[in-house]
């Protein structure tokens, strides 16, 4: 049906809205149809805008800063796709490719289908655009509706009821004109009652007051005998002591194993660096020069075989020359013909002329090939290497005083040697030069001045000790005497000795090419003296002697040959340097793979690999040293850890008074904790209601003189009172302005004139009914006249998918009536219904074909679709009904991609795909793969009220309640007061039930509820705990940010405005090479990482980072700053600071991990 199917395999979210690379994601393995669960805000919208985020990254449904990537099978090819900062990447295999353009008809947003928006009016709109393109494009209703045309204009009944009124009003204002002293009388004793009553309601809240103030008198005096009945370490108890000293107990435990496991894990690295030692000596240098060499040698190469190219170029010249002059068919061939020219004198002298011209260029493009690799030094100290290389070679002929045996050992070394410059000998003759090969005497006269030494060591030998005391001043650089040590500078030696012999070799060639110019310097001016000689003798001037034909055709060919021939003669040249070059780049290159312990490949050309090679050994090798690191670091975690929960057991036992107190004595005073603070806090209630009243007591003294009975009675009558003070106050009101309004003089004439205002916009109400009742008239009749069968590809689309997804039950037509374009639909005999008379499956039907026409005009491929939560009015046989099109839409090749935050719907498209062996779904519980508690198990058929029942703390301890809940504490990245749990701080699990089930579930939600002074399900007490508790973190997690940046963000480099947006996308991924540090970032730039970068946008762009905090100078909080900056919060709101610290410190420690240690780590 489609050119192709656009599939997508997997889709990655890295970056956006709300997900963190800390929390970044993947989906994989998507099929054909896939339904995407979870609950409310943990991604689902994000997933489905990434999705056509990787299908067109230019568009911003996620912004510039989303990063997302993904797998994309079109047609056979899987195309790996990246997006970042808005920039598309593509790649198969490895290989970049072009970004693939799909198109479509409209944003890609439009893709994405919600039942509110399937079953709205928008959708109307799509039948509207249909319909316009049968008259051209022209939407002529638009265009009523603009200008208010209308068949039947409405009538004002509101401008003739409001000028009814005002006629009305000016009739009363007519009598309204006395009176006035009668009212102000009146007005004057409402006053006076209005004020007694105020008199008496200001004693009202006093005689409450007094009343209330006996009885909590007495309450304070019961509950202070009750208290005393207490033990005292019971009011020290905050709860879950019990809990906490056994969990750290149980941490001591875990710390001890894991000190253990880090001690085990450090001697296996250690035993692994042990392997790896010789490339101690190795460094990321070392490894650099060898890459440099590599890349050297395969330059090189390439070069050499450009000037093999061009000297056979110049060869095939040369002889295509002799060839059209003289009909040679070779260069001798037109040497030999050449000498037989006889032009007279004057042809004689002029060839000479040119040839010594030519020769002189020749020899000067030698000397200046020459010139630039002839070295600078004439004294190149071949002697002297050789001596001190001999010396060496001596040593290791030589043996230790304790292992001294003369001949043998020397014998085996030199034959060694001999053998190694035979094949040096010959390497260099095949490779270098011929002249090489003459070296092959070397190895047969080294031998037999061996054996003719040996014979003399029988009387005087030489040890190693001997000659390390007669050489040591001439080899500083041997620190230490040892076989790898005299090897290394033997070998840096022979470099250097071939080296010294091949610039001596370019010295001599330069000096013999200066002796040749001076040469041609000279014949050629003899020559030129020559040829002006017999120009003279014939008349001639020098420059004029071209003027013969024959003369300049057989000149000018000639020193075409002679410029060829020069050419000729450099590029050979440049290919002997080359070749050169090449030989001694990959001595090099062996040189520096031997330290590496890398053997060269008998048939590699180019060392790559070798090089690879060598690099993978020394990154083993860094990796675990690197490891060994942090295998210290673990440890030294680890202890830290044990030495904090030994600690905080001490802290936790001083502050209940008792070093000796027990986990099973701590559960029973706890037993008894419930009915303490019950007293307590009635108490304290008591105390604050007592001190209130006698508060508002003091405040009316007269109400102290008044006994019981008449404080009964005064309130008696108050309660009647506020009904009489309200009846008076709108009586006054009402009166006063009676008087105001005649008094103002003006009454009756406004009256008149807003009677005659109303009466013209009547008028002009009517004038513009006719034109209205005109223009619909003439766009009625446009509309009749461009109405037929004229119907447009989008609908004939549209009613082919409609008759796909029915399956032949339903047709569509589009009408246009008085209130615009709509739906028309006609089932399988005739009779025809609008939307309104559709069922919500048919409706949803008909309203996606509709949808899908219209995107599917400018498709290339079948893009895929996103569902949100389309089954949410729709009974089960709808739901089924609505679930069918999308199956018939998949089968057709469009990816389907279903999101619900409902576990019913999962069920319901079970039920539908199990019915399908041809269709593959895959179902993703989006809250299990972003690591949170699960929404519901999709595979139980349970009802909505198991599903979100919360579970009773029965039995159940803080920790174990917490897990049950699927409780999760944030990272320290995370924290936010008002999303805190109010796990973290309420103790009793009560609370939390009773919380749970009101919905209250974290601190925000709390201080909502403690705000609006709502029906609280924790008393007033606990709840300003809570909150405090969490300021108290709140303030805790400030301080601990204080000296360390956040990571950057992407709009932290957009907003500085400190270099221009072509570097934007550089510079981001500079920053993920330093993880996101600011700092880092920086110095990254002033190393030069980035080429032809600026240093003033250095400046400027770590200024603008400073501004924003990504860039501190500040210190790092302490971890006494931390707990310091927790505990002034609870100071200050007058809670008993040791009464607190141990639960601060535990959340601490969950919240910030180790944060005691040298390296905070974040929990």
């Amino acid at each position: 049906m489609f050119e192709h199917k656009v599939h997508l395999e997997s889709l990655r979210v890295v970056q956006a809205r709300g997900i963190t690379r800390e929390n970044q994601f993947e989906l994989s393995d998507l099929k054909n149809v896939n339904v995407i669960y979870g609950r409310n805000g943990v991604g689902k919208s994000t997933v489905g805008l990434a999705i056509y985020k990787l299908l067109r990254p230019s568009d911003k449904l996620l912004g510039r800063s989303a990063e997302v990537g993904g797998v994309i099978r079109l047609g056979d090819t899987n195309l790996d796709l990246q997006v970042s900062v808005s920039q598309g990447y593509a790649s198969v295999g490895g290989v970049q490719k072009d970004y693939p353009d799909f198109k479509s008809a409209g944003e890609l947003s439009s893709y994405r289908l919600a039942l509110e928006e399937l079953i709205s009016e928008d959708d109307v709109e799509f039948a509207k655009m249909i319909a316009d393109e049968t008259r051209g494009g022209i939407d002529l209703r638009a265009v009523a509706k603009r200008i208010d045309a209308r068949e039947k204009p409405k009538r004002p009944s509101k401008l003739a009821a409001e000028w009814k009124h005002l006629h009305k009003l000016e009739e009363q204002r007519r009598e309204h004109q006395s009176d006035i002293a009668r009212k102000e009388k009146q007005l004057a004793t409402l006053r006076e009652g209005r004020a007694g009553l105020r008199e008496k309601l200001g004693l009202q809240e006093a005689l409450k007051a007094a009343r209330a103030a006996k009885k909590y008198e007495a309450q304070l005096k019961d509950l202070s005998i009750e208290l005393g009945q207490f033990s005292e370490i019971i009011g020290r108890l905050t709860g879950g002591e019990a809990e906490n000293l056994s969990e750290l107990q149980l941490q001591m435990e875990k710390a001890q194993t894991e000190v253990e496991r880090c001690g085990n894990t450090e001697e296996a690295i250690r035993e692994e660096l042990e392997a790896l030692e010789h490339l101690d000596a190795v460094s990321r240098l070392d490894l650099a020069r060898l890459e440099e060499l590599q890349t050297r040698f395969t330059e090189t190469q390439r070069d050499l075989e450009t000037a093999r190219n061009q000297q056979s170029s110049l060869e095939a010249e040369m002889k295509g020359l002799a060839s059209v002059f003289t009909g040679a068919a070779t260069t001798e061939e037109l040497n030999r013909r050449s000498g037989d020219i006889d032009l007279g004198e004057l042809d004689i002298v002029y060839p000479d002329y040119i040839r010594k011209q030519q020769q002189l260029w020749a020899a000067e493009g030698t000397l200046s090939h020459l010139r630039t690799d002839v070295p600078e030094e004439v004294d190149f100290g071949v002697e002297g290497l050789e001596s001190r290389y001999q010396s060496l070679q001596a040593w290791c002929g030589a043996v230790d005083e304790d292992q001294f045996e003369p001949g043998a050992v020397t014998r085996k070394l030199t034959f060694a040697s001999s053998i190694a410059m035979f094949i040096w000998a010959v390497v260099l003759g095949f490779t270098v030069d011929a002249v090489w090969f003459g070296a092959l005497l070397a190895p047969l006269i080294l031998y037999t001045l061996c054996l003719r030494v040996t014979r003399r060591s029988v009387e005087r030998h030489s040890t190693r000790q001997q000659i390390e005391a007669a050489e040591a001043l001439h080899y500083p650089e041997l620190t230490e005497w040892s076989a790898t040590n005299v090897q290394k500078v033997m070998a840096s030696l022979s470099e250097q000795i071939h080296k010294s012999s091949l610039d001596q070799q370019k010295y001599h060639r330069f000096k013999g090419a200066q002796e040749t110019v001076h040469d041609c310097q000279r014949q050629f001016e003899d020559a030129r003296n020559a040829l002006e000689d017999v120009a003279n003798r014939f008349g001639l001037e020098l420059a004029g002697i071209d003027s013969e034909q024959k003369l300049l055709r057989l000149m000018d060919s000639l020193a075409q040959w002679n410029a060829a021939l020069a050419k000729l003669s450099g590029v050979e040249a440049t290919v002997v340097h080359l070749e050169e070059s090449c030989g001694s780049t990959k001595d090099l290159i062996l040189q520096e793979l031997r330290a590496f312990r890398v053997g060269a490949g008998t048939t590699t050309t180019s060392y790559r690999s070798e090089v690879s090679e060598a690099a993978m050994r020394l990154a083993d090798f860094q990796d675990a040293q690197n490891r060994s690191d942090s295998a210290l670091r673990a440890t030294a975690l680890a202890k830290g850890g044990l030495e904090q929960a030994k600690a905080q057991v001490e802290v936790l036992l001083k502050k209940l008074g008792s070093a000796s107190l027990t986990v099973a004595e701590l559960e029973e005073l706890e037993g008894r904790r419930a009915d303490y603070q019950s007293v307590w806090h009635a108490h304290a209630e008591a105390g604050t209601l007592f001190r209130e009243a006698q508060a508002t007591i003091d405040s009316r003294p007269q109400v102290k003189e008044l006994s019981e009975t008449q404080i009964e009675e005064h309130l008696d009558d108050c309660d009647t009172a506020q009904e009489r003070l309200q009846l008076i106050t709108e009586q006054i009101q009402e009166v006063h302005t009676e008087i105001e309004v005649i008094q103002q003089g003006t009454a009756l004439a406004d009256a008149m004139a807003d009677k005659d205002e109303k009466g013209f916009e009547l008028r002009d109400h009517f004038h513009d009914a006719l034109d209205g009742l005109a223009a619909f008239s003439l766009i009625d009749y446009l509309v009749k006249e461009t109405e037929g069968d004229n119907t447009s590809l989008v609908f004939e689309m549209a009613s082919a998918n409609l008759h796909r997804i029915t399956g032949g039950k339903l047709m569509l037509e589009v009408v246009v009536n008085e209130e615009g374009e709509e739906f028309v639909i006609s089932d399988a005999i005739g009779v025809r219904r609008g939307l309104e008379a559709l069922s919500v499956g048919e409706r949803v039907q008909v309203l996606l074909a509709v949808r899908l026409a219209f995107l599917s005009t400018g498709e290339t491929s079948a893009l895929p679709i996103v569902v949100d939560e389309a089954l949410g009015t729709a009974d089960d046989d709808r739901a089924h009904e609505m679930i069918e099109s999308f199956v018939k839409l998949a089968q057709d090749g469009r990816q389907v991609f279903y999101f619900t935050a409902q576990t019913d719907e999962v069920e319901k498209w079970q039920a539908v795909l199990s019915q399908y062996e041809d269709l593959t779904g895959n179902f993703i519980d989006l809250d299990e793969i972003r690591g949170f508690a699960p929404n519901a198990v999709p595979d139980q058929t349970l009802a909505f009220l198991e599903r979100n029942t919360v579970p009773e703390p029965t039995g159940m301890s803080h920790t174990e309640y917490g897990k049950t809940l699927g409780i999760r504490l944030p990272s320290v990245g995370e924290f936010s007061f008002g999303s805190l749990t109010l796990w973290a701080v309420l103790d009793d699990v009560d609370d939390l039930y009773g919380c749970w089930l009101r919905r209250i579930r974290s601190v925000g939600m709390l201080a909502e509820v403690v705000r609006g002074h709502e029906l609280n399900p924790v008393d007033a007490e606990t709840a300003r705990l809570a909150i405090v508790r969490a300021r108290a973190l709140e303030a805790a997690v400030e301080q601990y940010w204080s000296g360390r940046p956040a990571p950057l963000e992407l709009t932290d480099l957009e907003k500085s405005d400190a270099f221009p947006d072509r570097w934007l996308e550089q510079i981001w991924n500079l920053a993920a090479t330093v993880e996101f540090d600011g700092g880092g970032l920086i110095d990254s730039l002033r190393r030069g990482e980035v080429k032809r970068w600026r240093q003033d946008y250095s400046d400027a762009l770590e200024s603008s980072l400073r501004t924003v905090g990504k860039i501190v100078d500040s210190e790092t909080a302490t971890a006494d700053e931390i707990e310091a900056a927790a505990s002034a919060i609870f100071v200050r709101e007058e809670f008993e600071l040791e009464l607190q610290m141990p639960w601060l410190l535990t959340r601490l420690f969950q919240l910030l991990g180790d944060y005691r240690s040298t390296e905070v780590t974040d929990g």
